[in-house]
């Protein structure tokens, strides 16, 4: 995950932009200077999170852009994109701890193996209920829309045999 941004400046203006371009709402050179593009692309994603469109570059603004970046995988339509950009504004101020590990190794392999065919999971299938199992299952029940929990459930194994993984 990237770092936390502190503060302002040019660097994290360009890594704004690029992460704004790769959502879809910046057509721009990312150049790291705040103008009339960069606000723009501001308001139509603060529009499309449910936001007030304002426009204003603030480290809120930066965060929640940076966690809709991490979240969103590529999309084929700009309509798979709104929809997961307004999954990700849904919980981006909900409180998303780590659920109480499942204990059933077999159904954890089953879930990281379905999650690493789908291209959630990037880590190891080791039948452990860790805090990269539980991201890879929150961005699956993001882009799939599903209520985000981020646990190894018997619902969880059905949700991805429906979206086709592999286990």
């Amino acid at each position: 995950m990237p770092e936390a941004v502190t503060r302002i400046d040019r660097e994290s203006v360009m890594e704004l932009q690029r992460n704004l371009q790769a959502l879809g709402f910046f057509k721009g050179k990312s150049d790291g200077y705040y103008g009339p593009e960069t606000a723009s692309a501001i308001r139509a994603f603060e529009k499309t999170t449910g936001r007030i469109p304002v426009g204003a570059l603030t480290l809120e603004l930066i965060k929640a852009v940076q966690a809709a970046s991490v979240v969103a995988p590529p999309p084929a339509r700009s309509d798979a994109l709104m929809k997961i950009v307004q999954g990700v504004a849904a919980i981006a101020n909900k409180d998303i701890s780590t659920p109480r590990p499942a204990t059933d190794t077999d159904m954890i392999r089953k879930a990281q193996s379905g999650l690493y065919s789908l291209g959630f999971l990037q880590g190891k299938i080791d039948g452990v209920a860790g805090e990269s199992t539980a991201k890879a299952i929150r961005q699956f029940e993001v882009y799939y829309n599903y209520e985000v929990t981020g646990a190894v459930t018997p619902e969880l194994i059905d949700l991805l045999a429906i979206a086709g993984a592999e286990s």
